[in-house]
């Protein structure tokens, strides 16, 4: 049986409760949803092997990839959600962030607020025999080997079935155009003392290098990738954010734009290729293309920066986000380059129940909660963190906590991950630190693994910043601990 925590205050409580009265006493105060698992009314899972493949697809639909799989016991057909015959069958839709379905446990989420990770409750349905059943809970895993997948879900339908489904077979994806990352800088300068307001940057993929020879003033390059080339205007030689036009006549550049690709003659000698293009290096040989239209846009990304150039189904579409310290002033200030959390809902000190920890709840702004007994409602729709932080005296102190190595035991300097524990023959899920989806009061989550916790305090003023494989999302203002 499982049951979805509420909250990590719960969890504390819970930890109190020792003897059967008081576990009694928290059962009878749980909603029915809670209850109905305990109390056994869920019938045993129909268990289905499907073994038919009757359609997969993968659509990519505002930057956001959708994979649909049909999938049927023998003797099942049709597609989408419309079948015939005597069995069961699944359709599904889930999101993955690659061109190809990814190996993950996908877990339920409404279509507004589906991410990665996920599969959404209003287009995945069980055919059962006849009927359509919508899902309103549950787990999809994938594995793969190569395009060899398989999948096991545990899903519940809206009028309470639960169903245990396998399935294995053979996908093919085919690759669509991705931006091509930029990930090393070539060069990097100033041209104000040339008495030209701009700056120039050389930005490559990861697959190319290259030498510059001063006695010949030649560069080599070897490997095979591409680089953008780039002049760029600069009042006072630093990078600056904005969206850059080009400018109309190559190497006359003016505020807001970007120097075209140009040729240009010197000392009686022709030289190719300046200005902003777009080269390419095969085997270490090179040409390239002149970069005439369209924009480039500048952005801080935290203490980097994010340029851009193109578009999805361009000719070419390129971005690098890095640091370039040659051209970053040491007024820019860095940005953060993940969710903004505006409101705390939770600050409770874990000492008197024996546990060296805070747990705290950090929301965006649109969420909110009450607690009454031992249920939580939520409302609204939006994200909301709840962190388990080391502390010994019930205190927040300033500092950098790494993830803990196993949930529920969280050491000095460390925060607590996300995890699930077992009490009283019962499964209590998504513990720790987790991030929470809120989709019009409906609650999914997402454990937080890794990554690192910053603290700072200045005054009364608290910054708490979880960096995480799963999301970055930052805390600013007074906090309040119980």
């Amino acid at each position: 049986m499982v049951i979805n925590s509420k909250t990590d205050s719960e969890m504390k409580k819970l930890y109190n409760i020792i003897i059967i009265a008081v576990a009694a006493f928290l059962l009878a105060a749980c909603s029915k949803a809670v209850l109905d698992p305990l109390q056994g009314i869920y019938p045993a899972p129909s268990v289905a092997k499907l073994e038919s493949t009757l359609a997969y697809d993968a659509q990519k639909i505002d930057g956001k990839r959708y994979f649909t799989l049909d999938l049927a016991e023998a003797g099942v057909s049709g597609s989408h959600g419309s079948y015939s015959g005597n069995g069961i069958a699944l359709f599904a839709t889930l999101v993955c962030n690659d061109y190809y379905l990814k190996a993950n446990t996908y877990t339920n989420a409404e279509a507004a607020a589906a991410k990665n990770g996920n599969f959404i409750t209003g287009a995945t349905s069980v055919w059962d025999n006849g009927t359509a059943k919508s899902l309103q809970s549950g787990s999809i895993t994938i594995t793969k080997n190569n395009d060899n997948y398989s999948l096991s879900a545990i899903l519940f339908a809206t009028d309470g079935t639960p169903y245990k489904l396998s399935w294995k077979g053979e996908l093919t994806y085919e690759a669509d155009p991705e931006v091509i990352p930029l990930t090393q800088v070539f060069t990097a300068q100033s041209n104000l003392g040339n008495g030209v307001k701009s700056v120039t940057m050389s930005l490559g993929t990861a697959d190319i290098s290259s030498t510059f020879d001063m006695n010949t003033w030649t560069t080599t390059w070897s490997g095979s990738g591409n680089y953008l080339a780039i002049d760029l205007y600069s009042e006072d030689g630093f990078l600056h954010e904005g969206t850059y036009t080009p400018c109309a006549v190559g190497g006359v550049i003016e505020a807001g734009q970007y120097g075209i690709g140009y040729d240009t003659e010197m000392w009686g000698m022709k030289f190719e290729n300046w200005g902003t293009c777009w080269w390419t290096v095969e085997n270490g040989v090179t040409s390239a293309q002149k970069i005439l239209s369209g924009n480039i846009t500048v952005a801080r990304s935290g203490s980097g920066w994010l340029i851009s150039y193109g578009k999805e189904g361009d000719e070419i579409w390129c971005e690098f986000k890095g640091e370039i310290p040659a051209l970053t002033s040491p007024d820019t200030p860095a940005t953060f380059d993940g969710t903004e959390l505006t409101k705390q809902l939770l600050g409770q000190s874990n000492i008197a129940n024996g546990v060296n920890s805070l747990t705290f709840q950090f929301a965006t702004e649109d969420v909110s909660s009450t607690t009454e007994g031992w249920t939580t409602t939520w409302s609204g729709t939006g994200y909301y963190l709840a962190l388990d932080i080391y502390s010994a005296d019930g205190t927040l102190a300033a500092g950098e906590y790494k993830a803990c190595a196993t949930g529920g035991q969280i050491a000095e300097g460390e925060f607590g991950i996300g995890f699930d524990t077992e009490m009283w023959g019962m499964t209590f899920e998504n513990w720790g630190t987790c991030w929470w989806t809120v989709t019009d009061g409906a609650t999914s989550a997402q454990k937080v693994l890794d990554g690192t916790v910053k603290v700072e305090v200045e005054g009364a003023e608290y910054t708490i910043t979880l960096e995480s494989s799963i999301i970055n999302a930052r805390y600013k203002g007074a906090i309040a601990i119980k």
